[in-house]
């Protein structure tokens, strides 16, 4: 495959004007973050089950 052939999904449009957003996969969540440089930082959200 290659990467012309892949979905393509804009960061900004997935964000929504946010800092972090939350991304449901496989009964878990993750927290996707854009840091004050720009950068993208994917980390395991330790959420209790009250707030999902």
């Amino acid at each position: 495959m290659e990467l012309s052939d892949l979905a393509t999904v804009e960061v900004k449009a997935l964000m929504k004007g946010e800092k972090q957003i939350l991304l449901l996969h496989a009964k878990k969540s993750y927290l996707l973050s854009i840091t004050r440089k720009g950068k993208l930082i994917l980390t395991l959200a330790e959420l209790s089950p009250s707030t999902l």
